[in-house]
């Protein structure tokens, strides 16, 4: 700290032009409420005051005194207090205080007393002010908002409302980031095909996304020679066998081709991805397809070349880098000769994702797949984007976990992986498009519980966020959900039901058309934030969509708490914009379903959930709800 002409000022290097900016911590809602000052005082030779009054407006009914604000052993008592003497060694405090607030304005006084060698002292002070606009109700131990202007509405004991700050600059919204993984032909008994009635209302009622075809790992066995799946993997030669007798019933001897998914893209006007099969075909016969797309008119805009060949399942013919990267450059000129303006991607590892010693640039992280990253790297330029795929899988090894838990794992591990991955591929590949194919988490049963967590309500809360995550991300192109045949699935007698996964992405997926651009949104406030194995992971994310750029729109916020979070204070992140409005009667909320005992069986059901159009409960109480999906209009 300085002292300028008596006065205590902003530390250097500090912006002073906002309220409470300069110093080292903005005045805002800490642990328990505290509100943090959270000044360096060791450059002060002498004892220091500090001293909170008010204005008529505002009555200070308690406050305590906090040091050292890590240990909740350092709360003081709770007394009526004007001023407060520290040494010059304690290096922070805090106040936390209630109070009673109308229109006013709340006044904080800083003074700090030099005393020399002679003991004679001097008081330095400095004022700053902030305006309270309350609701009339009493504010009851937390500020909900910092900065020049404070909202306090009535608190909850169990939270701190949040403060969110919706960004004034937004960039245009990408329709491919909202596609969906089709794996239609991956389903044994019971799936369905791109002419069915069912199939067509569902691709329209998903808002028409982008379709990938045919799917992941079916992609590297379905031969398009035969129109049947490849059996010559062991593990997978019964599944597929079954798979395969299924095709017979239903498409015949001349199995399953690309006819039936041409004529529904064509029809709906669909955007559409293919993922060449080149490793159970042969070099010849995927010119062959592609030949046979040309004749069929096909304009084939995106093409990855096949699909996650890094793991061992593949060692047979893709041992190495070198093998994958030489199969791709034979065929880079067949494809660019018949589709000239065809975008091609190139397969990265997912353990960039999934092994964070990669993307933390770990001197133990896999060699082998370090050395496949790098020589993707070095021959980037021929290709346009990298692929890469984010299941969150750590964090949820336990195969007797409850689904509550697997919630903290997966949540956890998205927070603390996604961004570090993502900043990696940026690194690494400057120059490239990044391509998220596929988006979930870990696709597994719990031990004693029904449903695999891909299918589960768990599922649906954290691919909300990744997809708003990489609609926000400018150098993501093209990403898909995992997977649309979990969208629709069997259910009690084989009837077929759309399932949670479906109405999520449908709700953010519509959203999405009918804007122009999207916007970050920063929550702060909280309490604490949540913790599972990975990590502490924030109880609320979200963005705002506008059309055209301007400031309607809709704010998407999306619980991850399992407790009722207040909301307290919407703004924009420039402060010469009026507080935006909400719009309740056009609110849509979908949360976990109330016909469930506990979260712990909501949070693991395939189809059941709660839907609210217009003000729900919790929305009209200033409240977001645990585990929900809100889209909010703002005005």
């Amino acid at each position: 700290l300085v002292f300028v002409e008596g006065q205590l000022t902003c530390a250097e290097g500090l912006d002073p032009g906002q309220t409470f900016k300069c110093f080292s911590k903005s005045l805002a809602p800490e642990k328990n409420g505290t509100v943090s000052i959270d000044l360096d005082f060791r450059q002060i030779a002498g004892d220091m005051r500090f001293q909170i009054t008010a204005s008529s407006g505002f009555l200070i009914s308690k406050a305590r005194w906090v040091i050292n604000t890590d240990s909740a052993a350092a709360l003081g008592p709770w007394t009526i207090i004007s001023s407060q003497v520290f040494l010059a060694t304690q290096p922070a405090f805090a106040l936390e205080f209630d109070g009673n607030c109308c229109d006013a304005t709340l006044w904080f006084v800083f003074q700090v007393v030099v005393c020399g060698s002679d003991n004679s002292c001097t008081a330095l002070s400095s004022q700053r002010s902030v305006n309270m606009m309350c609701l009339g109700q009493p504010c009851s131990g937390y500020l909900s908002s910092f900065g020049p202007t404070l909202d306090c509405p009535t608190c909850l004991a169990s939270e701190p409302p949040i403060l969110v700050t919706i960004n004034a600059q937004g960039t245009p919204i990408k329709p491919r980031v909202s596609g969906v993984n089709c794996n239609i032909n991956n389903l044994p008994h019971g799936g369905y095909y791109y002419n069915e009635s069912d199939f067509m209302a569902l691709v329209i009622d998903s808002g028409k996304p982008l379709m990938r075809y045919p799917g992941g790992t079916v992609a590297n066995y379905l031969l398009t020679s035969t129109g049947f799946l490849d059996l010559h993997n062991i593990e997978r030669s019964d599944a597929y066998a079954r798979n395969n007798d299924d095709i017979l019933a239903n498409r015949g001897a001349s199995g399953y081709d690309m006819i039936d998914f041409n004529a529904m893209v064509d029809s709906l006007g669909l955007a559409s991805s293919i993922v060449l099969n080149i490793y159970t075909e042969p070099v010849e016969n995927t010119i062959a397809y592609l030949d046979q797309l040309k004749r069929w008119g096909r304009q084939i805009d995106l093409i990855e070349l096949g699909n996650e060949l890094f793991f061992p399942e593949y060692y047979d013919v893709f041992p190495n880098e070198r093998a994958y990267l030489d199969r791709v450059a034979t065929l880079r000129p067949e494809i660019k000769s018949r589709f000239p303006n065809c975008k091609l991607g190139l397969i990265v590892p997912n353990q960039v994702y999934t092994d964070p010693r990669i993307a933390g640039f770990a001197p133990n992280a896999p060699a082998r797949l370090l050395r496949w990253i790098d020589a993707a790297a070095a021959n980037a330029s021929n290709y346009d984007a990298v692929i890469i795929h984010t299941y969150s899988t750590s964090g949820i090894e336990q195969q007797d976990e409850s689904y509550s838990a697997a919630t903290l794992g997966a949540l956890s591990y998205a927070t603390n992986q996604w961004f570090k991955t993502i900043d990696y591929l940026k690194k690494k590949f400057p120059n490239s498009e990044i391509w998220v194919t596929e988006f979930n988490v870990k696709d597994y049963t719990p031990i004693s519980l029904p449903n695999t967590l891909q299918t589960t309500y768990l599922g649906a809360i954290h691919n909300d966020i990744l997809l708003l995550r990489a609609s926000l991300e400018p150098k993501i192109t093209l990403a898909n959900w995992h997977s649309f045949s979990k969208f629709m699935l069997p259910s009690g007698n084989r009837q077929r039901r759309r399932t949670n996964m479906y109405q999520h992405f449908s709700l953010i997926k519509m959203a999405l058309n009918n804007a122009s651009h999207i916007m970050p949104v920063t929550v702060t406030g909280l309490e604490e934030e949540r913790r599972g194995k990975f990590g502490p992971f924030s109880r609320v994310e979200g963005a705002f969509l506008s059309k055209s750029g301007g400031r309607q729109g809709l704010l998407i916020l999306v619980s991850k708490s399992d407790v009722e979070i207040p909301l307290g204070a919407l703004r924009w992140s420039s402060r010469s914009l009026s507080p935006p409005k909400i719009v309740l009667d056009g609110a849509i909320q979908i949360g976990l379903s109330e016909s469930f005992a506990t979260q712990e069986e909501a949070l693991g059901d395939q189809f059941e959930f709660s839907r609210v159009d217009g003000p729900s409960s919790c929305l009209q109480n200033n409240t977001l709800c645990p585990y929900t999906l809100n889209l909010i209009p703002l005005l």
